[in-house]
């Protein structure tokens, strides 16, 4: 067992700086944990809902980030405001959607090679589901571009079936302006110190 050593997180980011650069914009901090550990970075507005098999934990480092949910049949947006913690239950359909210069961190528990992972587009006029794939984690970046890149193509998928309405390709997202960096302490951590800027 190598001893057990704590590092900065801003530090972190800076060694690590290249991985951040679009079209990725993430990078994973600890390869051999049984939690995935992500540092990610906005902007991200892909119109897809994952539907993951574990818990996943949003905490935003620097900027805000709004996270729609399906919540009983409707679409929920939800502001996670830098310096605040969010959970996101296993099996709810989310979309995370992160402004440009925004850091969040991301932890979930690490996928097995036999799990799954779905992605759903629901209709933006009604909220009816138009298409859902599932996808082995083994070939999740291959499936996951395939199935993007298929949903964007077809008009036949993005037209809603319930109210005829055509949905745009997988660019957007719901409309919210960067905000500026919080000033001094997230709420309810009062005189906690401010991280240097990455």
């Amino acid at each position: 067992m190598q001893p057990l050593a704590a590092f900065g997180l801003w530090r972190f980011v800076e060694e690590h700086r290249h991985a951040f650069e679009p079209p990725v914009g993430n990078k994973v901090i600890w390869e051999d944990s049984q939690f995935t550990a992500m540092i990610v970075r906005g902007p991200n507005a892909r119109r897809d809902f994952h539907v993951d098999p574990s818990d996943e934990i949003f905490y935003m480092l620097r900027g805000d980030m709004v996270l729609e949910y399906m919540q009983d049949g409707r679409r929920v947006h939800q502001t996670i405001r830098e310096g605040e913690l969010m959970l996101v239950p296993a099996l709810t359909p989310h979309s995370p959607h992160r402004p440009a210069d925004t850091w969040g961190l991301v932890v979930e528990i690490k996928r097995k090679p036999h799990e799954t992972e779905t992605l759903r587009w629901y209709c933006d006029a009604c909220d009816a589901l138009l298409h859902d794939v599932t996808m082995h984690v083994a070939d999740i970046e291959t499936e996951l571009r395939h199935a993007i890149e298929a949903f964007d193509a077809s008009l036949e998928l993005r037209t809603c079936r319930h109210c005829g309405h055509v949905q745009d390709h997988s660019a957007g997202g719901p409309d919210m302006a960067p905000r500026p960096p919080t000033l001094g302490a997230p709420r309810g951590t009062r005189g906690a110190p401010r991280p240097p800027a990455p």
